[in-house]
C-alpha cells in the first residue's frame, strides 16, 4: 500500500471560541448563537479534528441541559446532552468536528461560554483506514508544540460501516514523537490527544506491507 501522511493543525483552544459570554433569559428551550472565533456563518465549519467541547458557567446551571447537534470525527451525526456546569465548567464525552448548533434547556443563572479545551481529553483525528490485507504495519506521530496523545487501532473495516471498538495502539500518553508497528491486520488508526499547548501540530504516518 502506498504510504499515507496526515497532517493536524490544532485549533486554538479557549472558553469562547464557540459561543461568547451571554446570559440566556428568554424563558424555555433556547437556541444559542454561535459567535466565537471558530465559528463561520453560524455554525463550526468541519475541522481538521474533533474536539470535546468546554460548557463554562458563572452561576448555577446544573439545572438545565445543553443539546450539541453536530458530527463526529468521521463525519457521522451525533448529538450529545450535557448537564450544565455549577460555577464552574463541564465538558462532552463526544468529539465534534463540526456543530450546527447548541441548545439550552432554560434560562441560565449568568453568564455562560461555550469553547474546546487543550486540557485533559481534547480532541480526535479522524480514523484513518488501513489496508486488512497487509499483515504488516509500521506507524509514526511526529509532533511540533507541547502534546500528550494516545496512539489507537481497531479491527474492524471502517469503510464498511462496521461500528469501530478502538484500544491501545503502541503509543500511550506520548509526549515525544514516537512509532510502533503490527505484525497483525489492524482496520485502522487514530490519534487521540489528552492535552496540547496552541499553536501544537502532529503528523500521522503509516507503511503497510504484504510481506511478513
Amino acid at each position: 500500500m502506498k504510504p499515507k501522511l496526515k497532517s493536524y493543525a490544532l485549533v486554538t483552544g479557549n472558553a469562547t471560541n464557540l459561543v461568547e459570554l451571554v446570559t440566556l433569559a428568554a424563558t424555555g428551550i433556547q437556541i444559542m448563537t454561535l459567535d466565537g472565533e471558530l465559528i463561520v456563518a453560524g455554525v463550526l465549519p468541519v475541522q481538521e479534528m474533533g474536539y470535546i467541547v468546554l460548557i463554562t458557567s458563572v452561576g448555577n446551571d446544573s439545572g438545565i441541559t445543553f443539546t450539541i447537534v453536530g458530527t463526529d470525527v468521521d463525519g457521522a451525526a451525533q448529538t450529545e446532552v450535557v448537564t450544565g456546569p455549577n460555577a464552574t465548567t463541564t465538558v462532552s464525552t463526544k468529539f465534534f468536528r463540526s456543530i450546527s448548533s447548541i441548545t439550552a434547556s432554560g434560562d441560565t443563572a449568568g453568564d455562560v461560554s461555550i469553547g474546546t479545551s487543550n486540557a485533559t481529553l481534547s480532541a480526535l483525528t479522524p480514523t484513518l483506514a488501513l489496508d486488512m490485507y497487509s499483515p504488516a504495519t509500521s506507524v509514526a506521530v511526529n509532533i511540533s508544540g507541547t502534546i500528550n496523545y494516545d496512539l489507537l487501532k481497531c479491527f474492524e473495516r471502517p469503510t464498511a460501516g462496521d461500528e469501530l471498538n478502538f484500544v491501545a495502539g503502541g503509543l500511550a500518553t506520548q509526549t515525544t514523537d514516537g512509532n510502533t508497528a503490527y505484525a497483525a491486520p489492524v482496520g485502522g488508526v487514530r490519534v487521540e490527544v489528552n492535552s496540547y499547548t496552541n499553536g501544537a501540530t502532529l503528523k500521522l504516518a503509516v507503511v503497510q506491507s504484504r510481506q511478513v
